[in-house]
């Protein structure tokens, strides 16, 4: 468990009781206790997270079924307010097994990628969890963003640019030495023009070693050469951005090049 990020103590040495009741109107209700703090709330938190009743679930299931859901989500505080979102998104796990990757999920933010978060991937502010009957259930609480607007990829000049920065955050992720398991648009989200990769329930630790860009006819598997999903997300994701990157060599290096003169400047 992440005790160097578990609740802070308050003034008096005792753990305050942060709690987050999640509303899902008729069908249920439930109260959660905060496991990790990544906001950094001082007082005692008691909240309710209300799910949004219309178009409530914003991203779809990853490629294993028993995976948790995530839905925008209507923030109140009860007693001392915060400086934050009223509009949040939760991402809910329902039963054990689902439990269990939520937590890998929150231990991959808060300790390989908490540097990236807001800006390849989304800001994460707690770690909710209950045990319900025989059972557990949990919650991350995130930054609200949006899946990929399709008419994006039907604009040429905007498609290319949004395949460019799906790359950078993807190069920034590996960066970090976190094999996401799972690239696809699924889990290419975006807020305030930014682009973030999110799910990471089926990432994995890797020394990242960069990739050579596969040719723009190259399928061969025998000729990657470095980091097999960096070369697969340039196949898929790079060749879409355009322009001479079909045939530059994506390395660690370059995909900073880009961030820091392009990505940057753009915003």
């Amino acid at each position: 468990m992440l005790t160097d990020l578990q609740r802070k103590p308050d003034e008096r040495g005792t753990e305050p009781i942060n709690t987050l009741e999640l509303d899902f109107g008729s069908i249920r209700k439930c109260r959660l206790t905060q496991i990790t703090n990544m906001a950094r709330f001082e007082k005692p938190i008691n909240a309710t997270a209300t799910i949004d009743p219309i178009h409530s679930l914003i991203a779809s299931r990853s490629t294993s079924e028993r995976s948790p859901r995530t839905y925008a989500v209507t923030l109140k505080f009860h007693g001392p307010q915060y400086d934050f979102p009223s509009r949040c998104c939760i991402k809910f796990a329902s039963n054990r097994k689902e439990y269990d990757a939520l937590e890998w999920e929150n231990e991959v933010y808060t300790l390989d990628l908490q540097r990236l978060q807001g800006d390849a991937v989304p800001r994460l502010y707690g770690f909710f969890g209950a045990d319900i009957g025989n059972g557990k259930v949990g919650c991350l609480v995130m930054e609200l963003c949006t899946r990929i607007d399709a008419a994006i990829l039907r604009h040429s000049e905007r498609s290319r640019e949004l395949h460019r920065r799906v790359m950078v955050a993807i190069c920034k992720v590996h960066d970090a030495n976190i094999w996401h398991g799972d690239l696809r648009y699924a889990h290419c989200v975006m807020n305030e023009g930014k682009v973030y990769i999110v799910d990471f329930a089926q990432a994995s630790r890797h020394r990242c070693l960069g990739a050579s860009a596969p040719a723009v006819h190259d399928r061969d598997p025998q000729s990657v050469r470095g980091c097999g999903e960096l070369y697969d997300a340039e196949s898929f994701f790079g060749k879409r951005s355009g322009g001479e990157r079909e045939d530059a060599a994506l390395t660690k290096a370059g995909a900073w090049l880009v961030s820091a003169f392009t990505f940057g400047a753009l915003g």
